[in-house]
């Protein structure tokens, strides 16, 4: 199924264990711990929960709350509490906030580039590849991580594919982010005449959060 089994950065090995095509569990580099398991609802990529495992037993839950795309927009912990809210550029790009709708930074103003709880589900709840530490104010010029999408890698910088569709079809041999986008949008509201693009975020004093 041209799955990816385990991924290598600088720091860490994690190794991935599917049910069918979702990614239900990391494991450490040996295979041995379990890091994080994931639970899905019936559709495709439908996220529900992530599991953080310590010492071989759930150490924490977190409760994934969608939009209509499917794109991970708030956490929440087993009290109900948010922890964690999302935000993201027309292409994708995340930006992540607190409970109160503060964005976050870190002491040099700078962007963050990955989840404050280790949640790598974020936009259309594709795996994203962030790297860890801080991203500039500039995001449309230091972009840190693509979004795993199973048999090719998107670039939420350039808003395109890294690579054509390898199935083939006419219709997606364009390597644009707008098919995808409209194929989750049409699923999951029966709508396929509206299409709801996000606002792209410049710096950090200029970002403009939507009324929910």
């Amino acid at each position: 199924m041209n799955r990816r089994i385990y991924r290598s950065t600088t720091t860490e090995t994690v190794r991935y264990l599917y049910d069918g095509w979702h990614a239900v569990e990391e494991r450490n580099s040996a295979g041995t711990a379990v890091k994080k398991q994931f639970v899905y609802g019936e559709g495709l990529d439908e996220i529900l929960r992530m599991d953080q495992y310590s010492g071989g037993s759930i150490s924490a839950s977190y409760y994934c709350h969608t939009d209509a795309l499917g794109s991970v927009t708030a956490l929440t912990n087993s009290a109900g509490a948010v922890v964690e809210r999302v935000k993201y550029s027309s292409c994708g790009q995340p930006y992540f906030l607190d409970a109160n709708n503060n964005l976050l930074v870190d002491g040099g103003g700078n962007f963050l580039a990955s989840s404050t709880i280790g949640n790598p589900l974020l936009f259309t709840a594709a795996r994203y590849d962030g790297e860890t530490g801080a991203r500039t104010a500039s995001p449309i010029t230091d972009a840190t991580g693509d979004y795993y999408l199973r048999n090719r890698y998107l670039d939420s910088d350039k808003g395109r594919f890294t690579t054509r569709d390898p199935i083939g079809m006419e219709c997606t041999s364009c390597p644009s982010l707008f098919v995808l986008l409209c194929f989750q949008f049409n699923r999951r509201t029966n709508n396929p005449n509206r299409l709801v693009f996000g606002e792209e975020v410049k710096s950090p004093s200029e970002v403009l959060i939507p009324h929910q």
